[in-house]
């Protein structure tokens, strides 16, 4: 979707340029040329920009997705609890302290991307962790 995004404001901004250009010479008017390709560039820094903010805003809506698809198997998980076995409970406590340490790297000031290269993790569940730690606090 990006890249037809990008693809099309190329497209009018070439358009635009080879409109400008032709006038520009049928006229024979070289300060009113000069005058238009400044618009053009001016405008082809506007388009650059808000593509950039798009880019960024796509990603965060895909973060987004995924901390909610994961709150729901989560969730899932939560309503139908499994018995209990020894496995299990290693796992829960293997979790309790990756949440720990994550919050003591927190508290250190590293980022996010920093605690989950230090600890092997996925961004995304380090993420999770210390919005979930935000929201509880």
């Amino acid at each position: 979707m990006l890249s037809y995004i990008t693809l099309a404001l190329l497209i009018v901004n070439f358009i635009v340029l080879v409109t400008v250009y032709t006038k520009g010479k049928s006229r024979g008017e070289e300060g009113a040329n000069q005058q238009l390709e400044q618009k053009i560039l001016d405008i082809e820094r506007r388009i650059t920009h808000e593509l950039s903010e798009l880019k960024m805003t796509i990603g965060q809506v895909q973060l987004k997705l995924k901390l909610k698809e994961k709150g729901l198997t989560t969730n899932k998980r939560a309503e139908n609890p499994p018995e209990p076995s020894h496995k299990t409970v290693e796992l829960q406590v293997s979790k309790d302290n990756y949440t720990k340490e994550i919050l003591k790297l927190k508290e250190r000031g590293l980022t996010g991307e920093q605690i989950a290269r230090k600890l092997k993790m996925e961004y995304e569940e380090v993420s999770y962790i210390l919005e979930f730690a935000a929201r509880n606090t």
